[in-house]
């Protein structure tokens, strides 16, 4: 037993990653873009404006505490809420919906960074793919997960993680082990969030 069990918490942690990264100066049309292009069922800012942002931060207050990485995306989603900015139900969010038309387009909010000019697509992929491979993990440590086998199916059929990878553990061990803990080690510098336990 843990906030969120599996599925709903790595989703959490997808989706904050892309609100870090939206934070840091990359343009939200390159997050969704990296999402796509690593396979996820859907990107993580359009997930966040069908659930509802107001959702979101539901789910946030329902944590025992906030790193500063998480209290940076939860005043952020706070400010878009205050401004009406829910999600779809509303007509905007991290996109613009037109109803009539049946269309989407994402929105340029202004009042965050420079965009970054240099954008590593790589990166990008590889942050929100083993973002939510770490906290598996933590979830397999944790005793949360049983076995590698449920974090797999969990990941990809529960919340879309990309197909072509077999699953959070199975990305694991395509990559490496410590190939994969050196590439999490250099984000550190991203967040808390980026923090490996020592077991791994």
């Amino acid at each position: 037993d843990s906030p969120a069990f599996f599925t709903s918490r790595i989703l959490f942690h997808y989706l904050l990653e892309a609100i870090t990264m939206l934070l840091e100066g990359i343009p939200a049309a390159a997050i969704e873009e990296a999402a796509v292009n690593a396979g996820f069922a859907v990107s993580p800012l359009a997930v966040l404006d069908e659930i509802s942002i107001p959702l979101m931060l539901h789910v946030y207050d329902q944590l025992p505490g906030l790193s500063s990485s998480q209290k940076r995306c939860y005043d952020y989603l706070s400010k878009l809420i205050t401004a009406g900015r829910t999600g779809r139900k509303s007509g905007k969010g991290f996109y613009d919906y037109n109803a009539s038309a049946r269309t989407k387009h994402i929105w340029q909010d202004e009042s965050l960074p420079v965009p970054v000019q240099q954008i590593n697509k790589e990166i990008v992929q590889k942050r929100l793919l083993y973002i939510m491979a770490l906290d598996s993990y933590r979830c397999l440590d944790e005793g949360v997960l049983k076995q590698p086998i449920d974090g797999d199916i969990g990941s990809v059929m529960g919340v879309g993680y990309a197909v072509q990878t077999g699953g959070v553990f199975a990305h694991i061990d395509e990559v490496g082990i410590q190939h994969f803990v050196n590439d999490c080690l250099s984000f550190n510098s991203f967040g808390e969030q980026w923090e490996v336990p020592s077991s791994l």
